[in-house]
């Protein structure tokens, strides 16, 4: 954990309150943060994404989270933080879903997010994140503020629906 990531905690240690999402974004873009400042901090498992903590106060929250390929995120939101997500290595898939009348969700627009981007959420976003990649892991540095707190969804029409 190195350069750009060393700045990005050191500046997030100094808050004495949350960080706005205008921020958050501007901190993910300008950290100079490479796959190798990771090394130490990545640990996959098979079974589902791994999620690795490097810092945290009261304020926010850095983690790096590891995927395989085919692995994904439940569908939720981030009720009350601001979520910053720059994709370090791969490709994520962002799913965007809305919430029907019957309080599951049904799905809205998908995108692949490429290494070097960075993908923002707050509040009532409902997304989902998956590696769809067949043979490259994914690597993602979240960064939360306050500390994540999230909801999660159904999708419309599963199988309890009826």
């Amino acid at each position: 954990m190195l350069g750009g990531l060393v700045k990005l905690i050191r500046y997030m240690d100094s808050l004495s309150g949350p960080a706005d999402l205008k921020t958050v974004e501007r901190l993910l873009l300008e950290s100079d943060v490479t796959p190798q400042d990771m090394v130490e901090a990545c640990k996959f498992d098979s079974r589902r994404y791994a999620r690795n903590l490097l810092a945290k106060s009261d304020w926010y929250q850095l983690l790096v989270i590891c995927w395989r390929s085919g692995q994904s995120s439940p569908i939720h939101d981030h009720i009350g933080t601001a979520c910053g997500v720059r994709v370090i290595a791969g490709s994520a898939t962002e799913t965007v879903y809305k919430e029907t009348a019957n309080g599951r969700v049904r799905p809205v627009s998908s995108q692949v997010i490429p290494a070097g981007s960075v993908i923002l959420s707050e509040d009532e976003d409902i997304h989902l994140i998956t590696n769809q990649d067949s043979e490259q892991g994914l690597v993602t540095l979240h960064l939360y503020t306050p500390p994540l707190q999230m909801r999660f969804y159904q999708m419309e029409g599963d199988w309890s629906d009826s």
